[in-house]
């Protein structure tokens, strides 16, 4: 669930007097130069935005039909739209320290909530380490048929995202991007 979220972005009207989304455009998209993204609704013409679609099983064989209830009102918990370059941009501005000072930076960066081996939760972004040494950074999202996968690898500064509009799909693909980039690293 992502209360949390909700709650901050409600915080933050109440400590800036202005709506969440502003607050967002002004101290997170224009700083990162992510001058095409937007928070999508109902009624908003989204003229370069990839049309959503589920998986469903009929009679033992996968059909996809599109998923009109993607566009529910944007919240602070999420409905960001953005093309992967302005992503790519904002891990930039995000990690050279454009966004936030370095010890809330380095704090958001430190595990604060054990998962699993290997993998805790920062403040807003999973840390995942491996036994072969690949540290990255991840973040992702998903709502019906569409979901994002953003990771950075500290080593060798790398960003990897990957955007897909069929249900689960880029989990899986960037999983094996990362595989690939473990082989690559060995070599």
């Amino acid at each position: 669930c992502n209360a949390g979220y909700i709650l901050l972005g409600r915080l933050l009207e109440v400590l800036t007097g202005q709506d969440y989304f502003e607050v967002i455009r002004q101290h997170i998209l224009a700083p990162s130069g992510m001058e095409r993204a937007y928070f999508p609704t109902i009624d908003t013409v989204c003229e370069q935005l990839a049309e959503a679609y589920i998986a469903e099983d009929i009679g033992g064989v996968t059909q996809w039909r599109k998923c009109l209830s993607t566009h529910l009102p944007p919240a602070p918990d999420g409905g960001l739209a953005a093309p992967a370059i302005e992503l790519d941009r904002y891990w930039h501005a995000l990690l050279g320290g454009q966004l936030l000072g370095a010890p809330l930076l380095e704090m958001m960066l430190t595990p604060q909530v054990p998962i699993r081996e290997g993998r805790a939760y920062g403040l807003g972004v999973y840390l995942v380490s491996h036994a072969d040494g690949v540290i990255r950074y991840e973040a992702h999202g998903f709502d019906p048929g569409i979901n994002a996968y953003i990771a950075h690898y500290p080593a060798p500064e790398l960003n990897v995202i990957v955007l897909s509009n069929l249900d689960k799909a880029a989990s899986g693909v960037f999983h094996e991007l990362h595989e690939l980039l473990v082989e690559h690293a060995r070599s």
